[in-house]
């Protein structure tokens, strides 16, 4: 029911989905990929050029501000504004069935603006078409684990006002340090460990192994399992909140 919900009200406000799911991306890779990169000297990065290597990352990147939008106000929404799930919460669907529901929309509208970035993407030579996939695969993956956290803490709140505080204070320095930009070989030891500890790294290097095709098993599985930690503990927890909320 809450999938069906979602839907319909996405398809109704599908042109802010396409703003923000393909124009921001697309502009951060203007800038970036290819104004900085323009200035960035071949080799810096590895053996790619500048553009390749951010490419993967503004994937990555667009994918975790998409899922961080679709799981604070819209969730605030549903307990405060609109007042959706206590609606729900009288039919026999059950508070995890609403967090499964909300979270199966959020991987929907994730891949769906995904796919639009990575079809960009491909057309200006910043990826091939088949590692494009992967890399699109990896991305709402990781933002999904993502996901899951950050409903809880929209489940807790109170005040819209804090949504600001997390894409000041978590959101934003995350973008900035997880290798996005540039190898977090280049920060300082302790802001490198701190940067390795962002669900956002582990989703990039998937991407950026996505693209390149240099897998390591053994990364590709702690990548995958630090992610699938996020996403357990942000479930369980956004799951008893809910649970508590509607039943107070």
């Amino acid at each position: 029911m809450i999938l069906e919900w979602q839907a319909v009200h996405g398809i109704r406000n599908w042109r802010g989905a396409v703003v923000g799911g393909l124009v921001i991306p697309v502009v951060t890779l203007a800038a970036i990929g290819f104004g900085l990169g323009a200035v960035v000297p071949h080799g810096a990065v590895g053996d790619r050029s500048y553009l390749r290597f951010v490419a993967p990352a503004v994937l990555a990147t667009a994918a975790f501000q998409y899922a961080v939008a679709e799981s604070t106000e819209p969730v605030m929404a549903g307990f405060k504004w609109q007042r959706t799930y206590e609606g729900v919460a009288v039919t026999p669907v059950t508070p995890p069935q609403m967090v499964i529901g909300q979270l199966l929309w959020t991987a929907v509208q994730i891949a769906a603006s995904g796919v639009l970035v990575a079809v960009v993407m491909v057309v200006c030579d910043a990826m091939d078409p088949l590692p494009a996939l992967l890399a699109l695969l990896f991305s709402t993956v990781g933002a999904l684990a993502f996901a899951a956290p950050v409903m809880a803490f929209s489940a807790m709140v109170r005040d819209g006002s804090a949504f600001t505080a997390l894409n000041r204070m978590i959101v934003l320095p995350m973008t900035l340090v997880a290798g996005t930009y540039f190898p977090v070989s280049q920060l300082p030891a302790a802001a490198r460990g701190l940067a390795m500890a962002t669900p956002l790294w582990h989703t990039v290097e998937l991407c950026r192994a996505g693209v390149t095709g240099h897998f390591s098993p053994g990364a590709v599985v702690v990548h995958l399992a630090v992610l699938a930690l996020w996403a357990a503990v942000g479930l369980t927890v956004t799951i008893r909140l809910f649970r508590r909320r509607l039943t107070s």
